[in-house]
């Protein structure tokens, strides 16, 4: 596939193509990119960095393995779904950079390491979908600043320690999902929460200090 430099959405989802997503693709004019359920492989393009007014990403359900920093550049994006790959490797800090980000979902991978601190910068986003890979360490307290997070996924990681008491008076907050064996669905009736009272409604996975 050649340089397409007046392309502005490509849909190209529920196919069988295969190998890398071709690099050509990604200029400043594409705004939308859909190729989930496909058999795409090997890290996500770099030059996605060009595509300075990309808004979408849906790549899910492939074979891709590595997530590229420069995804952090794009400052339209709004949605991010590159759930059901085998990526590998940590969330990249720069993703802290997408302040327009709402939709977020690396769900069913093999990534590994700990959740990010920068996540802090998305101030913008509503679901926040980690579950079913190998995080470590603790939920970081800079969690509670996103006040426009309504939905927040992390069953079926290694996380452990306390959950932070921020997350009982985020504002939008109406579902917190986890636990290694079970998912806990419930809503926030009554904010602030206490840690007591989250810890309570997640069982044991939670511990108080």
């Amino acid at each position: 596939m050649g340089a397409l430099p007046a392309l502005s959405e490509l849909y190209i989802f529920k196919n069988r193509f295969e190998g890398d997503i071709p690099a050509q693709i990604f200029s400043p004019s594409l705004s939308i990119l859909y190729a989930e359920e496909n058999l795409f492989a090997g890290p996500f393009p770099t030059t996605v960095a060009l595509s300075t007014g990309l808004q979408r990403i849906s790549v899910h359900s492939n074979y891709l393995t590595a997530v590229p920093t420069e995804i952090g550049q794009l400052a339209s994006l709004i949605t991010l779904m590159m759930n059901k790959n085998s990526l590998e490797g940590g969330i990249p800090t720069e993703l802290g950079q997408l302040k327009n980000l709402e939709e977020w979902n690396f769900s069913f991978n093999k990534m590994s390491g700990t959740i990010p601190a920068e996540i802090a910068g998305l101030t913008s986003i509503e679901t926040i979908d980690l579950s079913d890979n190998a995080f470590t360490g603790t939920v970081p307290t800079e969690i509670g600043s996103l006040t426009t997070l309504d939905t927040l996924w992390l069953l079926n990681n290694q996380l452990s320690g306390t959950i932070p008491d921020a997350l009982g008076t985020l504002p939008s907050l109406d579902y917190l999902c986890e636990d290694s064996a079970l998912i806990f669905l419930f809503s926030f009736s009554e904010r602030p929460l206490s840690l007591t009272q989250i810890s309570s409604a997640l069982g044991p996975w939670a511990t108080t200090s």
